[in-house]
């Protein structure tokens, strides 16, 4: 009977949980504002992009803001590949867009460093982060820049999509994003930003300084979340809009993204406040449960209906909240994609947080990262 308690318990927070996420949840729509009159420096670190990096400057030098007020600074970080020169073949084609490249010196090494070399070359009034492997959309800089200007804002977090492909788990993962993008706008909604993506973030001159304190952050990675959880609600929006999203690739295998989440989930206990670690834990805790119950089930026959029930009762929760969310995102959620996400995310929450509790390495851009002393370093 406790059992059965404490799983329907869990059932309630869950739903609780959604309804908050129902709450405060949006999604902007297109802004009009006279033609764009601020310089942006777009700051981009680069690590063996030689494939993905003309995509992305193909896509700012084809987007409606204009190219004489940006500028495009790339800091490679000790590429193995072409990187360098795939940049300097794409600006002999393209000498309409100002783009500066420089190299890490051997002294440095790291997205963080990249970051900081960047910003001590950028001159604009804004910056704006993403990442080598990313495309922009024609109005993502016009529609961002509108935002904050109508907001009165001077720092801005906005969407990250994937770029569809056409396996089963790209398009998995498309929804899981989805549902990640409502999560983020629900508690930016809030006042609470808890999540948030450097690929889509644009920031004043006035904030920079205080995202360089973010890149000084233990990990190697999570600049955007430290720097998202350390703003007060008066300075910082996030621009729910699927026309100025960001696009990048998700993981093209379980190996692939099993890394991203470990890595992902490796910086949760450097956070600098206690409600992510919170959702954190209650997403752990229900899609554990989930899998105990199917466990169990199997174990104890003459509970088998209630502990499936939990199931049922949670996939239809998820699917009547999430199918709208993803509607207004201009998605449509079949009920099969979302039960069969709804059985397989459990999965790996499960996996990718116990993974992530001995915080000893993970790998990220072909460097493995060892624990030591609670800061992370690049042993290979």
């Amino acid at each position: 009977m406790l059992l059965v308690l404490a799983i329907y318990g869990c059932l309630a927070l869950w739903a609780f949980f959604f309804l908050f996420i129902d709450r405060h949840f949006a999604v902007d729509t297109c802004l009009r504002e006279s033609a764009p009159s601020k310089s942006i420096d777009i700051i981009v670190a680069a690590r063996d992009e030689e494939k993905s990096i003309p995509a992305l400057l193909e896509s700012i030098h084809d987007g409606n803001y204009p190219l004489d007020l940006l500028e495009v600074i790339v800091v490679d970080d000790h590429s193995q590949d072409d990187t360098v020169r795939s940049i300097q073949d794409w600006k002999e084609r393209h000498p309409g867009l100002s783009v500066q490249v420089s190299s890490l010196p051997e002294t440095a090494q790291g997205k963080k460093a990249a970051l900081k070399h960047g910003l001590q070359r950028s001159k604009a009034e804004w910056v704006f982060f993403t990442d080598a492997d990313c495309v922009l959309q024609s109005d993502t800089l016009v529609q961002c820049l509108t935002s904050l200007h109508r907001m009165d804002k001077s720092i801005l977090f906005g969407t990250v999509d994937y770029l569809q492909g056409k396996s089963f788990l790209s398009k998995l993962l498309h929804l899981e994003n989805l549902n990640t993008m409502a999560v983020t706008s629900a508690f930016f909604g809030a006042g609470k930003g808890i999540m948030a993506n450097a690929a889509n973030m644009m920031v004043h001159r006035s904030k920079c300084e205080d995202y360089k304190e973010s890149l000084d952050a233990r990990h190697p990675g999570g600049d955007d979340v430290f720097f998202a959880q350390q703003q007060q609600e008066n300075e910082v929006i996030y621009f729910n809009l699927p026309e100025a999203a960001v696009r990048t690739h998700a993981p093209n295998t379980l190996l692939e993204l099993l890394q991203q989440r470990v890595r992902w989930a490796s910086k949760t206990s450097d956070y600098p406040s206690a409600l992510p670690k919170l959702v954190a834990a209650i997403v752990f805790a229900t899609s554990a449960i989930q899998i105990l119950c199917l466990v169990f089930a199997l174990l104890m026959p003459e509970l088998a209906f209630v502990l499936l029930s939990y199931i049922g009762l949670k996939w239809l929760l998820e699917y009547s909240y999430q199918s709208r969310w993803f509607r207004s995102m201009g998605t449509r959620l079949s009920a099969g994609h979302s039960f069969v996400l709804s059985m397989t995310y459990p999965f790996l929450v499960t996996i990718v947080g116990l993974a992530s509790l001995s915080r000893q390495s993970f790998s990220w851009k072909k460097r493995t990262y060892r624990s030591s002393g609670g800061e992370y370093r690049s042993v290979s």
